[in-house]
């Protein structure tokens, strides 16, 4: 069983810091490579309603909601992935990022368990400042 023993604050701009530090250990090609424009192209035909479906009131509404889940979930394990691959490049510095979120120690952080770990490090992911970060950095390159 996963324990959420932690409390995640507001990312803010001082986490800018460390989060490129890692970044750039990971390296910003393989996280860019995470936003793949034809996997996402594929994803949104392979989910495009039919002309039946299309009739039904609130089906695009349902399939809009269900195509960004389907993306998100994608690109969230890729990055995961990508995380995971290359933890032992980045474990100093994961860790002290996680302990200025938590408000853990890094020793801490260090004797979570595996499962406690791995979702502390989605829940960085999946929280609301972080994708706009990346939304606000992917604008730049387009």
């Amino acid at each position: 069983m996963v324990e959420r023993n932690y409390e995640l604050r507001t990312l803010c701009a001082d986490d800018i810091f460390p989060m490129v530090k890692i970044i750039s250990k990971i390296g910003i090609d393989d996280i860019a490579n995470c936003f793949d424009v034809k996997e996402m192209s594929e994803v949104m035909e392979a989910m495009k309603p039919t002309e039946d479906e299309e009739s039904e009131v609130g089906t695009a509404d349902k399939a809009n909601e269900l195509l960004t889940q389907q993306i998100g979930i994608r690109v969230v394990m890729k990055l995961v992935g990508l995380l995971m691959k290359n933890l032992g490049n980045i474990k100093g510095d994961l860790y002290k990022f996680l302990a200025g979120v938590s408000g853990m120690k890094e020793q801490e952080i260090a004797k979570l368990p595996l499962g406690t770990f791995t979702q502390m490090i989605i829940d960085i992911f999946k929280k609301e400042e972080f994708g706009d970060f990346f939304r606000v950095v992917s604008g730049l390159v387009k």
